[in-house]
């Protein structure tokens, strides 16, 4: 066995085949071994770890990252699908930073897309996480997000998170420019955080490029008087009083 792996060929040199075989085992090895990447590492069929905070950090996609997600030129948006529709017609979008903490109501349907800044930008993605949990301890938020229907070939429920904790991770490393998830809460939770994890690509021999931003949300129950109107009338998204200096500015371009 040692020797049909190991030994040379008459020339000298190991068979393209034989050194093909050792650089598998020790791949193999290295991902058993080192305490690294034996818990989060990087799968082209999705993400190796469903972590709080920058677990990625500890993988073979390098330590320091490459920023938020501004700094890679994406951006994430949110925007309420009135009920009964699809999750196609949807209100007014709004971009979402990470000091805005909106105020979502249970029971509505909220869309969340991740994308690029434009349609001409070359910042595609490969890779991303999307987490979703409660700071309350044993609050349970698995059901509260979900692939987009639209999106089904780029994403899937992610299976590595624990009971109370949701994800969604990529399919495949196919260049993407958008993805969407849809987050709808059956009861009030007083904060939650949506994670959220983009790799643009591997770098060989280097640091690869990812982007890292989490954002805080507040789920309560909506007042009589909302409840009240048209099924498929927009309520709209409010965000915590002092969340933000510009949360009074009406512009279209609003930002969240």
């Amino acid at each position: 066995m040692y020797c049909s792996i190991f030994c040379t060929n008459p020339s000298g040199l190991p068979s393209l085949r034989r050194l093909s075989v050792v650089l598998a085992l020790t791949f193999i090895l290295t991902a058993h071994i080192s305490p690294k990447s034996s818990f989060v590492a990087a799968f082209p069929g999705g993400a190796g770890h469903c972590s709080s905070g920058k677990a990625i950090a500890n993988s073979a996609h390098g330590t320091s990252g490459s920023g938020s997600l501004d700094d890679g030129n994406y951006e994430l948006r949110i925007e309420e699908i009135p009920s009964g529709a699809s999750s196609a017609s949807s209100c007014r979008n709004k971009k979402w930073k990470p000091q805005r903490k909106p105020s979502l109501s249970t029971g509505t349907e909220y869309k969340v897309t991740l994308s690029t800044k434009d349609d001409t930008s070359d910042d595609y993605f490969r890779g991303f996480l999307f987490r979703l949990s409660s700071k309350e301890d044993g609050e349970d938020v698995k059901r509260a997000m979900i692939v987009s229907p639209d999106f089904v070939d780029a994403g899937r429920d992610h299976t590595m998170c624990i009971s109370t904790v949701a994800g969604v991770t990529h399919v495949n490393a196919s260049d993407k420019s958008r993805m969407d998830v849809i987050l709808n809460f059956d009861q009030p939770i007083e904060a939650a955080t949506l994670e959220v994890t983009v790799v643009r690509n591997n770098q060989p021999m280097a640091s690869n490029l990812w982007y890292y931003d989490s954002y805080d949300i507040i789920i309560t129950s909506p007042s009589s008087s909302k409840s009240s109107k048209s099924a498929k009338s927009c309520r709209g998204i409010k965000f915590a009083k002092g969340s933000s200096k510009k949360s009074k500015k009406s512009s279209s371009s609003k930002k969240l």
